[in-house]
């Protein structure tokens, strides 16, 4: 349960459905992975590698679009945990 202060209560925040940072994000890990999220320290949800392929690639692909909208909805089992929404 995550909470915020808002005029000195503290009250439950309530979990976004949409995660905009899946649209507008991409991080690219030590060993040039590409992930879905800057959670994802372990690299469990890889777009690919950096080093193998073109940034704007990340954004064009179709599997990669696809991994994208899923990410969005929160379909991935790291968004259900996610400490940002």
């Amino acid at each position: 349960i995550r909470y915020e202060k808002n005029g000195g209560e503290l009250r439950i925040k309530n979990r976004k459905k949409k995660c905009d940072l899946a649209s507008s994000n991409i991080v690219i890990l030590a060993d040039g992975k590409v992930s879905m999220c800057c959670y994802d320290y372990k690299g469990q949800y890889i777009y690919g590698n950096a080093l193998e392929n073109k940034l704007k690639d990340f954004w064009q692909l179709p599997d990669i679009r696809k991994k994208r909208d899923l990410a969005k909805t929160r379909k991935y089992p790291l968004c259900q945990v996610c400490a940002n929404y």
